[in-house]
């Protein structure tokens, strides 16, 4: 899954959104994600960024968030409730009309070629509560539009176990590129995932069955650089999604 990451420069290529970064509060950074769902497959994402609507209300409305060249058909999978929506042409309904913080999600597209969906919001700079981690898997999605390290992730922190091996320790899994990291007692440091938790990706936590459940508390780095510092993708690359 390839990640666009756009400048607030870029305001006027998405005119669905330049009402969003408008009316955005000045302290916080605001910004546009792109990232590619592949036609006729399900493509892990998560959200990564705090919403609000024209008037800085604080806002879940997926049909606020969630945007691209879809058509009809396509469909949208909350992994944490295990219900869907579907695009009807010019709106998502469904099960839910509103995304939650945290939860992982999965976009199907029907058709026969790639979208790429983008998203638009603003930077977050608050503690956030991911979830209870409970033993065995749990699909969550970090809010967070820049690259994240493991040791900046507040996991152990939160009460994430490792071990001596990765048999004997909790695992985050990233479900976009199917790899994992586990935290080595042994040397205290992290194994796997050495580029970080990527934007955009949906997550697994897998809590060890002799390990107890936790809450992910996560500090959000506050990755403006992520959002000002990237290179401008012209409105035309960003729907192409080449």
């Amino acid at each position: 899954m390839r990640i666009k990451i756009v400048s607030i420069a870029l305001i006027f290529a998405v005119p669905a959104l330049v009402a969003v970064a408008i009316e955005s509060g000045p302290s916080n950074t605001v910004g546009f994600i792109g990232w590619d769902c592949g036609a006729a497959q399900w493509t892990p994402f998560s959200f990564p960024f705090t919403y609000y609507n024209t008037g800085h209300v604080l806002t879940y409305d997926v049909n606020d968030i969630m945007h691209g060249d879809f058509t009809a058909g396509d469909e949208i999978y909350d992994q944490n409730t295990m219900t869907y929506i579907t695009y009807d042409g010019s709106d998502w309904s469904g099960a839910w009309d509103e995304i939650v913080p945290g939860h992982a999600y999965w976009a199907k597209i029907n058709g026969s070629a790639d979208v790429t969906a983008i998203t638009a919001g603003e930077v977050d700079i608050t503690a956030q509560n991911l979830g209870t981690m409970e033993v065995g898997w749990n699909a969550v999605g970090l809010r967070e539009p820049g690259v994240v390290s493991l040791d900046e992730s507040g996991l152990i922190q939160s009460g994430f176990t490792g071990g001596v091996n990765p048999a004997e320790s909790d695992r985050i899994y990233d479900q976009n590129t199917l790899s994992y990291a586990w935290y080595n007692t042994a040397t205290s440091s992290w194994v796997g995932l050495e580029d970080g938790l990527q934007p955009t990706h949906a997550l697994w936590i897998w809590v060890h069955s002799d390990h107890s459940s936790f809450q992910w508390i996560y500090n959000p780095m506050g990755s403006a650089d992520a959002v000002t510092a990237s290179n401008p993708v012209k409105s035309s690359t960003l729907k192409s999604g080449n």
